[in-house]
């Protein structure tokens, strides 16, 4: 079985099922191409209140691969207490 994975942080605007309220949240999703085929899984909802400025987003999602893998970073890519408290989380 041949597989490339992917993780990134995607933006989702859901609606409230009771209200019908607009609202965005984000989510840590990881993309596998499996024999040609696109599996993704949402590993972590980081809810509507993740702060993080878009072009941490990347630094994010490493820390997040890395600690699914068990592996520690070569170079220390700056993240907040908070933030790196995110990427333990799942």
């Amino acid at each position: 079985m041949n597989a490339t994975l992917r993780l990134f942080i995607r933006r989702t605007q859901t609606r409230n099922r009771t209200s019908g309220d607009l609202y965005v949240t984000y989510r840590p999703v990881q993309t596998a191409r499996v024999n040609g085929a696109v599996k993704r899984t949402m590993l972590l909802n980081l809810d509507s209140h993740f702060d993080l400025p878009q072009e941490q987003w990347p630094g994010l999602a490493r820390r997040i691969d890395q600690s699914l893998r068990g592996q520690t970073s070569l170079v220390d890519v700056p993240l907040s207490d908070a933030d790196q408290e995110l990427a333990q989380r799942s």
